[in-house]
């Protein structure tokens, strides 16, 4: 083979390591620019929803928002901060006590520790006596009222 074969079958191999070169750059560049075009589609469905959810509630439409909030739940531990969630909308916005503690235990049930552990017993205190105080119709006593009041009828 003489130094004229060589050097064009040398070029042939850089021409096509070159075309090989370039498809894949071209590859990469396409799954990168799907992968950017969809930030959407590759967001998890409940992490949308919980977006959208927390949108209708920050426009006041509560009801629309805790049907999303409620889709969005799957019984996992990340579901303890949709629970939180809607434990407060029930609670502060629809004047809703029983629902809200319904929420606020599920959050306590699935994250025992979570950052809003503290908060949430308080909040369940506050709704145990709002609900006992409703179902007995305003005239819930306290226990050392209670002991009082017999004393004095002794």
């Amino acid at each position: 083979m003489c130094a004229r074969d060589k050097d064009q079958q040398l070029q042939r191999r850089r021409k096509q390591s070159l075309v090989t070169n370039a498809t894949v750059v071209l590859l990469l560049a396409v799954i990168g620019g799907a992968v950017a075009g969809c930030n959407r589609m590759m967001t998890p469905r409940s992490s949308q929803v919980i977006k959208d959810a927390d949108a209708r509630a920050a426009d006041g439409d509560f009801l629309h928002a805790i049907n999303l909030y409620e889709s969005a739940l799957d019984g996992s531990a990340g579901a303890a901060d949709v629970h939180y969630r809607l434990a407060l909308l029930y609670d502060d916005k629809m004047k809703e006590p029983l629902n809200a503690l319904h929420h606020f235990k599920r959050y306590l049930m699935l994250a025992p520790t979570g950052p809003h552990a503290a908060e949430v017993k308080e909040f369940m205190k506050r709704d145990e006596l709002a609900v006992v105080t409703n179902m007995s119709g305003d005239s819930v006593v306290t226990r050392a009222e209670a002991a009082r009041l017999k004393n004095e009828n002794l």
